[in-house]
C-alpha cells in the first residue's frame, strides 16, 4: 500500500533517503558523521515545509512495514519552501 508520510515513520523513511543520497547527504550537511547526518536529516522530516518533510513524502509499505519512500515536491516551489 503506497501511502502519505507521517511524522511518526521517521525512524523508518529516514535512512532511506540518506540512502538515496549517497554521497549528497554528507555534501548538503557539511558533516563526516554519520549519526550527525541521520539526526539532521530526522529534524528535517519530521518539520513542515522543507523539501525533506514528510509533507513531500509517500511510502510503500507492506504488513505494517514500510519497504520504500518517495520524495517528490515541486521544484519552482523550492525557495518558497526553504524560506518560511
Amino acid at each position: 500500500m503506497v501511502r502519505p508520510a507521517k511524522p511518526a515513520d521517521t525512524e523508518e523513511v529516514v535512512p532511506l533517503i540518506i540512502q538515496a543520497m549517497g554521497k549528497l547527504a554528507k555534501k548538503l550537511t557539511n558533516v563526516e558523521d554519520d549519526e550527525i547526518i541521520n539526526q539532521i536529516f530526522k529534524h528535517f522530516f519530521q518539520q513542515e515545509n522543507n523539501q525533506y518533510s514528510y509533507e513531500n513524502a509517500l511510502v510503500y509499505e507492506d504488513e505494517g512495514k514500510i519497504l520504500g519512500s518517495l520524495n517528490a515536491y515541486d521544484g519552482g516551489k523550492l525557495l518558497k519552501i526553504v524560506s518560511e
